[in-house]
């Protein structure tokens, strides 16, 4: 005769904590995760028969209990189930406890591996479906270490294989931790804001616009008179600026016309030296020389 290597906790006369309590109703078996989206922004999502099928499971325990219950976090769990289907097509006994087992997560346990027994049987053709769920202690869980969220400072159960994989208590402190590390303050107008490394170095400023703002100097220009910005970086003391770039060259024209020597091919202007055909400007601007027609 074949026997279990070892005796399941409920068949002992040591049981503790034992509950029992019923769902009516046809059990309905735990179905497939559905998905939704596409590429990166995929989602995976329970249906919704299924949700409000685990809502009821965790209401009819609340309403059994008779007052306020809080998830154990450190008892490991036996649990039992007894199904009774009005109908006698197939029925997979699995799936009918894997929905059980989640609609009494964060309500009897903190967590699905503190149920360590698990058992459940298939009643088929019975007047009356309904579901019998039978909840006892097995004994305290292996040791298992307390960690502190790196987010909220609220303490969390580890193991020794987490240690240095889990930093957070939950996905959801995991990403408000990661949106609080990437709120910078701008060195322009001091308000916060999220910015991503550029270049490996972290952003410094919140928009483009008030980089530029912070990151210019207003100047005048030495020839009209207007108002531009430029770069602090290319900027020099003591330095003639101009505005434009034909500000500049009419400034160079003016400036030549004091010591003209020659004159230039293209635009018929004075050069700084006889031997020079073109100008500064016309060579800045790639001008054409000039074709003389001869009588």
């Amino acid at each position: 005769m074949t026997t279990f290597e070892g005796r399941l906790r409920r068949e002992t006369d040591e049981i503790e904590g034992y509950f029992r309590f019923e769902v009516p109703g046809e059990p309905m078996p735990k179905s497939r995760a559905r998905y939704n989206g596409q590429g990166p922004k995929v989602r995976a999502y329970t249906p919704t028969a299924a949700a409000e099928a685990e809502q009821v499971i965790a209401w009819r325990y609340r309403a059994a209990r008779g007052k306020a219950i809080v998830a154990d976090d450190r008892s490991g769990f036996g649990l039992a189930c007894t199904f009774y289907v009005e109908k006698r097509q197939r029925r997979d006994t699995d799936n009918l406890i894997k929905l059980v087992a989640d609609a009494l997560n964060g309500v009897v346990w903190a967590d699905d591996s503190q149920v360590t027994e698990v058992s459940g049987r298939t009643v088929h053709g019975s007047d009356q479906p309904r579901t019998v769920v039978e909840l006892y202690l097995t004994g305290d869980l292996p040791d298992y270490i307390r960690m502190v969220c790196e987010g909220c400072g609220s303490e969390y159960r580890s193991y020794a294989s987490w240690e240095r994989k889990r930093r957070y208590c939950s996905p959801t402190c995991r990403t408000e931790a990661r949106r609080l590390a990437a709120t910078r303050t701008c060195e322009g107008c001091g308000e916060p804001f999220r910015g991503r490394q550029q270049r490996g170095e972290p952003k410094r400023f919140c928009t483009r616009a008030c980089y530029r703002r912070h990151t210019t100097v207003a100047l005048v220009c030495v020839r009209c008179g207007g108002s531009y910005r430029k770069p602090q970086s290319l900027h020099r003391a003591n330095q003639r600026t101009y505005c434009s770039a034909p500000c500049r060259i009419a400034a160079q024209r003016d400036q030549r016309k004091v010591g003209a020597q020659g004159q230039c091919d293209a635009c018929g202007g004075p050069t700084t030296k006889k031997h020079y055909i073109r100008c500064q400007a016309c060579k800045s601007a790639r001008r054409p020389a000039l074709v003389v027609e001869t009588p």
